[in-house]
């Protein structure tokens, strides 16, 4: 939310410079985002008159103007269009600097001569855009530099977090500000209570149960609608918005001001006598202030007259029942909505608006009449409005009070402090939380009802802490022994196996959990009830779609060598489970000219998860292997070939872990022997040297595969078989090895190889 520094001092005198104040909200854990600066503090640009104004003899779009500048007639080249004789407008004399750079001076424009620049409020950073000149009102004094009459002005925007819905609005700022000691409080005006008309409500309300706690509104007559004054305008544009008209802009100066959403309905455009808060039904239509048509489903809380809905609740006001020039009788609602419908209502349809940012945070109900009365009072002043009847109100607003026990030494050892009962008291109470009493060590303290969040002990903890500012809590280590537990055990594995498939060459990715539904599978993935919007409305079942969105990132970009992987969630019917994915794609190699680029096959992949079955990870745990299909890549907008696995971690990762064995360098020699032996070509290698360990013997320290032959035509290896080629190194940590030794060993070896796989040995 933006919050403008020279409104908010209407509400507080602000103690400190606006570096101490960015400080201290962050500490306090309001974090501010953005500050910006708005106005130009300059005397040679002043307040004008425009008496007279020509088409230029050169220029279509141009004219000439004759502007009074407080001293004396000038020539001013001007392509604006928005202005008329007798205008008031900001004019830049010859010498003046405006933001970005540009210094005014004389010069012609299509050869006539322009003696300075009128001015937009962009030109002069009051305003983000503009069209046009900065029209002034009538009573802006000619001559008095600008800066006089339109003051700059800083804004702030700040996070405000979902709990501390009471910072949405300057009331609530204000406060704040005074609670962490930076602001001083000023007077507040008491705000009279309307004098309502004695005539019945020609409206009635109807709640429907389970909809909202609290609806009140009030018919007022003799509406004038038209632009705000020029002090209201400048706080509608202080927010980031553009003024609209007195009656809207009214309604959210108030909602900036006290976190309370209203509305205003044309009264003569809701038919019937009556409006009613129920839920929506299927396939009705609602046309929004935005001009969008939305379609409701039933679960979408409404307000509705006798023929159509006109508002979603907490959310937007329609199309049909909007305040315009024409409205000369308004019924004003000021209600007290659900966070949670609200939500739902914008979520929904992934709408937001300053109204559904406040009711989701929760809005203080207390408050309400409150804010009605000050929209009375201002439409009373300023649009000439009239109370003919009584209000309507149903239900009562809830309020959220808790009551808390604080227990003393407790909250000075969590906070490493030294607070008495007084001291923790009053810096409490800047919060407007109340002490209750007293017992010994405990103190019994209630919360207001604009901090709904405040529940339990620890919460007044952190409130301490964060009003004594958060640099202040001293940093301590606890030296505490801590048990590794199952939970310690899965991740180090876990992470141990992310670190080896890194060493070897692949890039980790985190991605989002969540697709969108035109990725969801049918019924695999679990739909959310509830959705941010359609972008995100599925919970993944696999990687695969994640990984496949990476990859075609990366092929946008130039990069066309890839080797992925993932460990994340994944999400079925049954729960969730712990997944990994290997995704290749693009060239394998160098640049260099001995290690020449070859495309990635399935073997670059099957290489990866041999790796991953020396740590454990069994064939059985591997769900999905293979290339991904034409069409699932053309949906994606991927080129070439692409192979992915997946890999159950579940199983695997609940396996006990074994604790790391060294072992000493050898002393004493190795001895290496080979063997060259026919098996059948679709014997995998993988079956060969288990074969080969079958033979148990422990000084067999490495089997390498070397040579691989094959003879289509069947003369030195039948056809339908294969050559293949072992070194074997067998060594002794013990002693070294007899030749006698390494023979007999050897010769186990082929034993084993011809019992297992049938191996032909190949003695030459």
């Amino acid at each position: 939310m933006k919050f403008s520094q020279k409104w908010l001092q209407e509400w507080v005198e602000i103690t400190v410079d606006l570096p101490t104040l960015i400080e201290r909200l962050t500490l306090s854990g309001t974090e501010v985002e953005k500050v910006e600066t708005k106005g130009l503090e300059s005397d040679l640009v002043v307040v004008a008159e425009i008496r007279s104004f020509l088409p230029h003899p050169n220029a279509d779009r141009l004219r000439l103007c004759r502007v009074f500048d407080g001293q004396s007639e000038r020539q001013i080249v001007c392509g604006a269009k928005n202005f008329k004789e007798g205008d008031k407008a900001p004019l830049a004399l010859p010498g003046a600097k405006l933001p970005g750079g540009l210094t005014i001076k004389v010069g012609k424009l299509r050869g006539e001569t322009s003696e300075g620049m009128m001015c937009s409020e962009k030109e002069l950073n009051y305003a983000e855009e503009s069209e046009g000149i900065l029209i002034l009102p009538a009573d802006a004094p000619v001559g008095t530099p600008i800066y006089r009459y339109l003051s700059g002005d800083t804004t702030i925007e700040v996070e405000i977090t979902p709990n501390r819905g009471d910072l949405c609005s300057y009331r609530g700022m204000a406060r704040e500000l005074v609670a962490i000691g930076i602001a001083k409080e000023k007077p507040r005006l008491e705000i009279p209570s309307p004098v309502f008309g004695s005539n019945p409500a020609s409206m009635t309300i109807e709640l429907k149960e389970g909809t909202a706690p609290y609806y009140t509104g009030v018919r007022l007559q003799n509406v004038k609608v038209g632009p705000s004054p020029q002090w209201l305008q400048e706080k509608i544009v202080a927010t980031g918005h553009q003024p609209i008209n007195n009656v809207v802009d009214i309604t959210n100066f108030i909602l900036w001001e006290t976190g309370q959403p209203l509305h205003a309905f044309d009264f003569a455009k809701l038919q019937g006598t009556g409006l009613v808060v129920r839920l929506s039904n299927t396939g009705e239509k609602f046309f929004g202030l935005d001009g969008k048509c939305y379609e409701l489903n039933g679960t979408e809380l409404v307000i509705a007259d006798s023929q159509s809905v006109v508002a979603l609740a907490g959310v937007m006001g329609g199309a049909s029942t909007g305040v315009s020039e024409g409205t000369q009788e308004i019924f004003l609602e000021c209600a007290w909505f659900d966070p949670s419908q609200v939500r739902r209502n914008a979520k929904r349809h992934a709408i937001t608006t300053d109204s559904s940012y406040r009711f989701e945070r929760r809005v203080d109900g207390s408050l309400a009449l409150n804010a009605r009365d000050r929209a009375i009072a201002l439409l009373v002043e300023l649009t000439g409005a009239t109370l003919a009847e009584t209000p309507v109100i149903h239900g009562s607003a809830p309020s959220v009070i808790s009551e808390m026990t604080l227990r003393l030494d407790r909250a000075n050892r969590f906070l490493s402090a030294d607070y008495s009962s007084e001291g923790i008291s009053t810096l409490l109470g800047s919060l407007g939380i109340e002490k209750l009493g007293e017992q010994g060590n405990e103190l019994r303290f209630r919360s207001p009802s604009y901090r709904p969040d405040l529940r339990e002990e620890i919460d007044l903890y952190e409130e301490v802490a964060r009003i004594r500012g958060m640099n202040a809590v001293p940093s301590r280590l606890l030296f505490r022994p801590q048990m590794s537990g199952v939970v310690d055990a899965k991740q180090g594995k876990i992470n141990a196996l992310r670190q080896a498939l890194a060493a070897k060459g692949w890039n980790e990715c985190l991605t989002d959990p969540l697709l969108s539904r035109d990725r969801a599978e049918g019924n695999a993935e679990v739909e959310l009830l509830n959705p941010l919007n359609e972008q995100f409305t599925h919970l993944r079942s696999h990687l695969r779609p994640s990984l496949l969105n990476v990859a075609a990132l990366n092929q946008s970009r130039g990069n066309q060598s890839l080797r992925l992987f993932e460990v994340g969630r994944v999400f079925v019917s049954g729960g969730e489970k712990i997944v990994l994915g290997l995704l290749i794609s693009g060239l394998s190699g160098s640049l260099h000219w001995i290690d020449k680029p070859r495309p990635m096959d399935s073997f670059d992949l099957r290489g990866g998860l041999d790796s991953l079955l020396q740590v454990g990870i069994t064939e059985k745990e591997i769900s999905s292997l293979g290339s991904i299909g034409n069409a699932e890549k053309r949906s994606f907008g991927l080129k070439g070939d692409v192979f992915y696995a997946e890999i159950d971690l579940g199983p695997w990762s609940e396996k006990a872990v074994l604790p790391p064995i060294f072992q000493a360098l050898p002393v004493f020699p190795a001895v290496r022997r080979d063997i060259a032996f026919v098996v059948l070509e679709s014997l995998p290698y993988r079956e060969v040297a288990q074969a080969i360990q079958s033979a148990q013997i422990s000084q067999l320290e490495r089997v390498e595969l070397f040579d691989r032959f094959l003879d289509p035509n069947g003369v030195k290896v039948p056809a339908g078989h294969q050559s293949l080629a072992v070194a074997l190194t067998y060594r002794s940590f013990e002693r070294t090895l007899t030749d006698l030794e390494v023979n007999q060993m050897h010769e186990k070896v082929k034993q084993a190889l011809v019992g297992k796989t049938g191996a032909v040995i190949r003695e030459s």
